[in-house]
């Protein structure tokens, strides 16, 4: 009996799963082949040269080996989205600013932050919420002032715009209530 041929093993991520035939489609038009589980991946070179780890994958992000080319590539399955550069991590979320007015400082005794306000003289060891940025609206540059449809696009509100003689986009005209009528009198 001759000997069984062994058959090409499907390749698969890390864990045992095999990548979908749409994404071995497009590696395989790029050039790239995917290791085979009896393959496996190698370190990268930058891995090997600084002899330390690199910070983890984000979510849902494998590494692998091309073997052509020796080079590490990134793949995403979920997103159907391959890379040589490394994805990064997304960062915390932005902390929201701070309300006008309001101040973060640390307290040197016991070396917590604390936010005062310089005018009123308020103190609060929880971050005072900036309300604009909160209902998602922009304060004008020159009051800190907010509201619906109160800050123009160049930034600033009309009673600012005509304090600083910074006038919106297209002048007044647009924002000047419509001319009347002059009332008439009785005869």
């Amino acid at each position: 009996p001759a000997p069984e041929e062994s058959k090409p093993t499907q390749p698969t991520q890390p864990g045992g799963k095999q990548l979908p035939a749409y994404l071995l489609a497009r590696l395989k038009k790029r050039g790239i082949e995917v290791p085979s589980e009896k393959g496996g991946a190698k370190a990268s070179k930058k891995e090997e040269k600084s002899g330390k780890e690199e910070p983890p994958l984000p979510p849902g992000w494998e590494a692998a080996v091309d073997p052509s080319y020796g080079k590490t590539y990134y793949y995403n399955t979920a997103l159907g989205k391959t890379t040589w550069d490394r994805p990064e991590a997304e960062t915390a979320p932005q902390v929201a600013p701070l309300p006008p007015g309001w101040e973060e400082a640390k307290d040197p005794s016991s070396g917590d932050v604390y936010y005062y306000h310089e005018v009123s003289g308020e103190t609060s060891w929880d971050r005072p919420e900036d309300a604009a940025h909160k209902a998602k609206m922009k304060r004008c540059t020159g009051c800190g002032g907010f509201g619906r449809g109160l800050v123009k696009a160049h930034g600033y509100c009309l009673h600012c715009s005509r304090a600083l003689n910074k006038p919106p986009p297209g002048g007044y005209e647009k924002y000047q209530p419509a001319a009347s009528e002059p009332p008439k009198t009785a005869a």
